[in-house]
């Protein structure tokens, strides 16, 4: 499938040239210790570097423990060809110049030559680089319930674009990546501040307990995915045609936290975008409700492939060249507030992990975290009409959820804390300062 792009012209690199202030202005340079020692009032305190320490007071040797010995998790089973060499093989396939590290550019060492003689020819180079998974396009049909002046109803369909990809596909990209070598985990470990094991330390997540606990789950010899996702509801354009996207992303959490968070490491990748849609075909009071339905829709097909991978596992080249049992299992989904009441299906007003109430919500009461068995029950319940006062009670809205039928998710603890808006906005920003300022 053909990607178009759209071609621009960038100027030319400003260049900026320091200057230095005039010789007689120039500031002498004296000697720190004659100067501290004239002056006792100019010394500095220094904080000595804690060497055992990192920044965030974590030890820097950390006492690691391997657990699940009786599971074997992480089994290999031979070797194959990583990401890198995967794709010069299928260059050599296709009779390509294998022996070019920079084909499909014909470059030497020297750049003594270029291999295109505009920006389309070289457009054209760029697109036969290794693209990864393909993009598909499904069309999703909706059938509204739109009435007309006289109160006669009338169908009104509306056709809209679901981009997605492979997230099985993505994931194997991931995971065989050997420029992630060094920075991903295929098994579960328990950290410590030392070997009395009294301390435990949790920072990447192959040191949780949630690790460990799907461990026990799947077969033996299985490799754990954590698969982490993320969408955001993005406005574009406010005066120039309203236009919005809704990105959804893919991470998994074998790699290091530090290595997903780095943009240039691309360790988390785009799987789809969700459409935007007004949905003119329902009436206005209907439209939220249907908006709802068509995002839960359109995930439960994006991430359909993870059911099936997270069931039997799927055999997958990891990136230090052994071949695994890989079980994708979706352990973390990074959202705001509002997204994440639209993920768990619960109102807005509603906490999306918990069973408390809008009007306790910041009292110092204890409840009970959302059940997914439970709450499926209800919604199916108040889809045939019946028990519809448990599902207000609890706050929840029924609808069909997308991770109905993806195994081991428990979607209440995969929701993360939105540090943005419910930390330093909401804390600190709408609370803290505006109490210290009033």
């Amino acid at each position: 499938m053909e990607i178009q792009r759209e071609e621009s012209e960038e100027g030319g690199i400003a260049q900026v040239a320091d200057s230095l202030p005039p010789e007689s202005l120039r500031r002498p340079r004296s000697d720190s210790s004659d100067s501290t020692s004239a002056d006792p009032s100019r010394k500095r305190a220094r904080v000595e570097p804690d060497e055992k320490n990192e920044a965030g007071g974590l030890p820097k040797d950390p006492f690691v423990e391997q657990t699940g010995d009786e599971h074997s998790p992480g089994e290999t089973y031979g070797k194959g060809a990583n990401l890198f060499e995967a794709m010069k093989e299928a260059r050599r396939k296709e009779g390509g110049p294998d022996h070019n590290p920079w084909a499909p550019f014909a470059m030497s060492r020297h750049h003594e030559a270029l291999s295109f003689k505009d920006k389309r020819a070289f457009f054209a180079k760029i697109d036969e680089l290794p693209r990864g998974p393909k993009w598909q396009c499904e069309m999703i049909k909706v059938t509204g319930s739109e009435k007309d002046a006289e109160g006669n109803s009338r169908e009104k369909v509306e056709l809209v674009e679901l981009w997605k990809r492979n997230p099985v596909d993505c994931i194997k990209e991931l995971i065989a990546n050997p420029l992630l070598a060094e920075h991903m985990r295929f098994r579960s470990e328990r950290l410590y501040e030392n070997e009395d094991r009294k301390w435990p330390i949790f920072s990447e997540m192959w040191t949780g307990e949630w690790w460990e606990t799907i461990q026990e789950l799947l077969p033996k010899g299985a490799t754990v995915a954590p698969v982490i996702l993320a969408s955001d509801k993005t406005q574009l354009s406010n005066f120039s045609g309203n236009k919005s996207a809704w990105p959804v992303y893919l991470s998994i959490g074998n790699i290091t936290k530090d290595m997903r968070h780095s943009p240039s490491a691309h360790a988390t990748v785009l799987i789809g975008y969700i459409p935007v849609t007004k949905l003119e075909c329902f009436p206005k009071a209907e439209r939220p409700m249907q908006s709802y339905e068509l995002f839960h829709t359109c995930m439960s097909s994006l991430l359909e492939p993870l059911i099936e991978a997270g069931k039997n596992g799927v055999s997958m080249v990891c990136a230090d060249g052994f071949i695994r049992r890989v079980y994708p299992i979706v352990a973390a989904y990074v959202a705001d507030h509002p997204e994440q009441c639209l993920v768990a299906c619960t109102k807005e007003s509603a906490c999306p992990k918990c069973t408390v109430k809008p009007e306790q919500r910041g009292d110092p009461v204890h409840l009970p975290l959302r059940n997914p068995e439970q709450t499926l029950s209800l919604i199916n319940d108040a889809l045939h009409g019946w028990n519809s006062q448990a599902v207000n009670d609890r706050n929840i809205r029924p609808i069909k959820p997308f991770w109905k039928n993806l195994p081991h998710c428990n979607i209440f603890l995969a929701l993360t804390p939105d540090i943005l808006h419910q930390l330093h906005k909401g804390v600190f920003k709408d609370h803290v300062v505006k109490w210290t300022t009033a």
